[in-house]
């Protein structure tokens, strides 16, 4: 019986330490950088263009690679400034990627700065978001900022 405790115990240890593991998995981005480009590692937990060391620019792009990649719920703050989508490129309509709109794929807030200051914007080259939880309904929200020039017919 003693030993079976012991074991019990371990167990409840081990699980435990799981579980507090995979909420230290769901994240809090800020961005800081107003470029479009994409996460260096999306899925190590880091929102990071340059190198997985978490020392490099976080984009609103890595943010929600970054945020995909979790399957948790996320938070992302991004400061005021203007996010556009960036080249000349024809959209991209596969999921997740690395050009185009902005793929959510999991639950997600995007808290802005102030809708007069915090923009995100399609420019006009694509839509600016394509929610679309790939393991059934999610839960978005888009708080203190503007969404514009979105193109959704290009695709």
């Amino acid at each position: 019986m003693k030993n079976s405790k012991r074991f019990l115990a371990l167990s409840v240890a081990s699980l435990a330490g799981l579980v507090v593991a995979a909420n230290l998995w769901a994240g809090n981005f800020t961005v800081n950088s107003e470029a479009d480009t994409g996460d260096f590692s999306a899925g190590d937990g880091f929102c990071d263009t340059n190198d997985s060391a978490n020392n490099g620019p976080c984009t609103l792009r890595a943010a929600i690679r970054e945020s995909n990649a979790s399957g948790e719920a996320d938070i992302i703050t991004l400061p005021a400034g203007t996010y556009a989508i960036g080249g000349t490129f024809p959209c991209d309509d596969s999921d997740n990627s690395p050009i185009g709109d902005f793929d959510i794929q999991s639950d997600l807030t995007i808290n802005g700065a102030g809708a007069a200051t915090t923009i995100v914007d399609g420019s006009g080259l694509d839509r600016v978001f394509d929610i679309n939880g790939e393991e059934g309904a999610i839960s978005v929200t888009l708080r203190g900022l503007t969404v514009r020039n979105g193109f959704a017919n290009q695709c």
